[in-house]
């Protein structure tokens, strides 16, 4: 049981008290790990060259600009989108 939980303990360990995103343990429809944010309305985000990635209104509602959504990769790695600027981290949705 002891085992257990320290192996739980330095799996979780990483993710607190940071605001990167992660890959989790669930998966999307191409199979790869879904990429989240420790805040409940915080989305992975990577900025654009010469831009920040934020959200702002339209006519439509929010929507993100300056930037794109991060992902996990094959490896379960969070990884910018090509054409984007590393390193991914979190901003929050205004929306949520």
């Amino acid at each position: 049981m002891r085992w257990w939980l320290l192996s739980s303990l330095v799996f979780l360990l990483p993710a607190c008290g940071s605001s990167d995103p992660y890959c989790s343990d669930f998966v999307d429809e191409t199979g790869r790990a879904v990429v989240f944010c420790p805040g409940p309305r915080d989305e992975p985000v990577c900025d654009e060259p010469g831009d920040e990635a934020r959200f702002e209104m339209s006519e439509l509602g929010f929507r993100l600009v300056g930037g794109q959504r991060a992902s996990c990769d094959d490896e379960d790695v969070v990884v910018c989108p090509m054409g984007t600027l590393d390193p991914p981290y979190c901003i929050t949705d205004p929306e949520l």
